[in-house]
């Protein structure tokens, strides 16, 4: 299981989310899902986490995946 939390824009939050919160934490079974929607919400994120229960470990996809 991985645990992904995503920063968004403060621009385009109001999308994803509610009560002007930025970032939101979402379970997976699997990364594929996750590279998907960070592949599809790109212009929106700002930033992504995402945690391995298995490993125990966390890595950021930002620094993989956005320009700086």
């Amino acid at each position: 299981m991985f645990t992904a939390r995503f920063t968004f824009s403060q621009d385009r939050a109001h999308e994803f989310l509610e009560d002007g919160r930025q970032v939101d934490q979402q379970d997976y079974d699997g990364v594929q899902d996750i590279i998907e929607f960070t592949k599809d919400f790109e212009d929106a994120l700002e930033d992504v986490n995402v945690y391995c229960h298995a490993t125990g470990r966390t890595i950021n996809l930002s620094d993989f995946t956005f320009e700086a």
